[in-house]
């Protein structure tokens, strides 16, 4: 069996795994259930107990198999940073182990410190993105693409570059925010998009000069 099957199997099996959790607890559980929370920690969000225990596993599984598809299909996967390559085969079960057992442990009464957990885990998932961005060459699935990056390699190279610094930075600052003061950690997603936004006029401004 290939490497990149035995990924698959692993990565899904995971993404699955909160499903025993959930069969063991079920007749524990509440009819409903807290699947989001805002960033005061307030739950905003409910789902039935079959679908925040059994759905939600089943989508990130679904969401798993069409990463790993979309990595085997990109004829540029070979330019990919591995690093990257492993943040798409395991993002998914990473969500499903991270975010299932909260729930579940919220519906029976436990008070996780959700407010702090999920977005210093967004934080860390982008700084490690980032880090890794400027070392990916062009390719249809990871990095900044757009039609001036995809058709000139220096444009690529230098927005890459940029945009990781700064997709980095994001990533620092909600890590920092989410134990320091939760509430504001929406902040580091309000760079994240301001730095997408500028990466773009970047790649632009350079294609202007005729990189």
């Amino acid at each position: 069996m290939k490497r990149i099957d035995r990924a698959l199997l692993l990565t899904t099996a995971l993404c699955l795994a909160p499903m025993l959790l959930a069969a063991a607890l079920y007749g524990r559980l509440p009819e409903r259930v807290p699947v989001h929370w805002n960033f005061a920690g307030e739950v905003d969000g409910w789902a039935s107990r079959a679908f925040a225990g059994l759905g939600i596993p089943a989508l990130l599984a679904g969401l798993n198999l069409l990463a790993h598809a979309a990595l085997r299909l990109d004829p540029r996967r070979a330019g990919i940073a591995r690093p990257l390559r492993v943040i798409v085969q395991w993002t998914a079960p990473g969500a499903s182990l991270l975010c299932v057992p909260l729930m579940l442990a919220c519906a029976l009464g436990v008070d996780p410190p959700v407010e702090r957990l999920a977005p210093a885990a967004c934080g860390l998932l982008l700084a490690v993105t980032g880090n890794y961005l400027p070392k990916t060459r062009r390719s249809w699935l990871a990095g900044v693409r757009l039609p001036w990056t995809l058709c000139s390699e220096e444009n690529w190279r230098r927005t890459n570059r940029a945009a990781g610094v700064g997709i980095v930075a994001s990533g620092l600052v909600m890590l920092a925010l989410a134990w320091a003061l939760p509430r504001a950690a929406w902040l580091g997603l309000a760079l994240l998009m301001a730095v997408l936004l500028a990466s773009c006029a970047y790649s632009f401004a350079l294609w202007r000069r005729g990189v």
